[in-house]
């Protein structure tokens, strides 16, 4: 009981701002396929902390696929809405290539802040006795509105989605994230279920 309580006062007392994961490859679901993630960042080298984040997906047609998140930590919330297109997808020898893009909001005391991000992406499937590993490489990249001023914000993502091979519905994502302008780095962890 001790180290739930911990834990709990670690994940919602942490300084940290929950924005530009990706979290994301070059597979789609299906249209009408729907799918839930939720997934722990770990913020480090600029803010000390752990958020804990919820994405809702629903997939559109063979390219689109529409996303919610919300996230809980420091501030009061982050609440996100995305689109990711994958106009090249993951055949034989050649990577999916796609972007992920939309908008964010966070509040954060008195602190507001609306984001415009696209994060370009690539990805690749490789099958093997253990499951599918799919990693991926991406750039994050917001402009940034706050009460003070705007600005440009980047990362670099790098990570790898694991799907078993007997259960294909079930997924895990670990992605590590480095800023690169006005960011800051994280490590992601995430699970997702589709149905």
């Amino acid at each position: 009981m001790k180290k739930i309580i911990a834990l709990g006062l670690i994940l919602f007392s942490c300084n940290s701002h929950a924005y530009l994961s990706l979290l994301s490859t070059g597979d789609l679901l299906q249209p009408n396929q729907f799918q839930v993630m939720g997934y722990i960042e770990s913020v480090f080298n600029k803010y000390d902390g752990v958020n804990v984040n919820a994405r809702g997906s629903m997939g559109i047609n063979d390219e689109l696929q529409a996303d919610i998140e919300i996230g809980l930590g420091e501030f009061d919330v982050m609440l996100g809405g995305f689109v990711k297109w994958v106009p090249i997808p993951d055949v034989d020898n050649q990577p999916a290539i796609g972007v992920r893009t939309g908008l964010s909001y966070i509040a954060w005391d008195k602190y507001n802040q609306t984001s415009v991000i696209a994060m370009p992406f690539l990805s690749k499937g490789f099958p093997t006795p253990q499951g599918k590993f799919t990693p991926y490489t991406g750039l994050p990249l917001g402009v940034n509105s706050n009460d003070d001023h705007t600005y440009f914000t980047t990362r670099l993502a790098l990570g790898s989605e694991w799907t078993h091979n007997d259960y294909t519905n079930m997924h895990v994502i670990g992605e590590l994230a480095f800023g690169l302008s006005k960011s800051f780095s994280s490590l992601n962890i995430a699970g997702s279920f589709d149905f």
